[in-house]
């Protein structure tokens, strides 16, 4: 079993101090698991309701009488974006008893696209996000590996190539046919999982929304609509711009990234680490792959920019840490990586406290007296306060 202790140790300490606590993530990501590893901890004290089985829903025919009847136990609710006349119910039976610890609700999508979460529960819950497995959970774990197999607990341990890729398609099709569909209000999902794959060769690119409509035969709209499902699904990463104020023509557009490089790959049908690297979707591929395993370290609450100008002046990562302040990350594939003056105008133009230019496994050394190469590794070291 893989060991998530990290957020292990967030839920148990959030289920000591709120009445329910939220636990969200892709589907396969490893929340059912780590609930009830929580529940081994209460043995006969936890009640798992699984709302994709007909008689765990035939159960919440009476869902207020049924959890009034529990109201000594720990319930966890699974899958509970398709029964959302839940939150109502859960909010009453809160409200009448604020004891910490007497729900637990995992879903396959943002709270934002759970309907009535925020206007139900507000005040009552803590939301978790569990992201695929990171590589800083895997500290003896080889990144090239990782990178190719990704963080889906069942993909990463699967040495199959061939098998991976036939995990993620059918994944697909299963997804984008039941959730996908129902969370976009009755979207098309063949118009989906042809977007998803469209996505997949646009890695790291500028998203450019006409251009995707045209190609589907769809309205913008639909395309909008679709990506921002997507993106509360977990399965893509829109990353905006940053507008600092210069005096400077920028580029607006944000860029898109398949969230996990698993997924990406095994869509692509690329199955072994030398068919990565030769295929002409690497370089999005590390750039994506590193940007996930950022924010794996430094928390939801740091969020990732982009900077181009339009004299094409680009650095690939820009945030604001609460600890160091603007830095910027530079991606590079090469452990001797060359910086081109366009990136150093770029670095100048953010105003960053520091600039780290992230490879696979270079030694560290400084280039200036605020851009230094680093390995992959000895960042998210750096960014975890290791």
């Amino acid at each position: 079993m893989l060991e998530r202790a990290p957020i292990l140790r967030q839920l148990r300490e959030d289920l000591g101090y709120y009445p329910a606590v939220g636990l969200v993530g892709a589907r396969q990501v490893g929340k059912t698991t780590l609930v009830r590893r929580i529940a081994a901890d209460r043995p006969g004290e936890t009640v798992y309701l699984d709302l994709q089985l007909p008689s765990n829903r035939q159960l919440l025919t009476d869902a207020e009488s049924y959890l009034r009847s529990r109201r000594d136990r720990l319930v966890v609710i699974d899958e509970v974006q398709t029964m959302p006349e839940l939150f109502p119910i859960l909010r009453g039976l809160i409200d009448e008893d604020r004891r910490p610890g007497r729900f637990c609700i995992l879903g396959s999508a943002a709270p934002e696209l759970l309907r009535s979460t925020a206007e139900s529960l507000a005040g009552r819950i803590s939301y978790t996000e569990l992201q695929p497995l990171a590589l800083a959970e895997l500290p003896d774990g080889d990144s090239e590996v990782h990178w190719l197999r990704g963080g889906y607990p069942v993909a990463y341990l699967t040495t199959d190539g061939e098998r991976r890729a036939r995990y993620f398609r059918d994944y697909l099709q299963t997804f984008v046919g039941t959730d996908l569909r129902d969370l976009a209000g009755g979207a098309d999902p063949e118009g989906m999982r042809r977007l998803v794959l469209m996505l997949c060769h646009l890695q790291g690119q500028a998203l450019n929304v006409s251009q995707l409509a045209r190609s589907l035969g769809v309205a913008t709209t639909t395309v909008g609509r679709y990506l921002d499902v997507l993106s509360a699904a977990f399965l893509i990463r829109i990353v905006r711009p940053l507008l600092p104020n210069l005096r400077k023509r920028l580029t607006k557009a944000p860029k898109v990234f398949l969230r996990d490089s698993g997924f990406l790959h095994g869509l692509l049908n690329i199955e072994t680490f030398e068919a990565l690297l030769s295929h002409p979707v690497v370089g999005g591929s590390w750039e994506g792959y590193v940007g996930e395993q950022l924010r794996a370290v430094m928390g939801t609450e740091v969020e990732l920019l982009h900077y181009r100008s339009a004299k094409q002046h680009e650095l690939d990562y820009v945030c604001e840490h609460p600890k160091f302040g603007r830095l910027g990350f530079e991606v590079k594939r090469s452990n001797a990586p060359t910086l081109s003056a366009s990136f150093c105008t770029a670095v100048d133009d953010v105003e960053a406290v520091h600039v780290y230019v992230v490879t696979p496994g270079a030694q560290r050394h400084p280039i200036g007296d605020k851009i230094t190469v680093v390995s992959i590794r000895e960042v998210l070291d750096f960014l975890a306060g290791q």
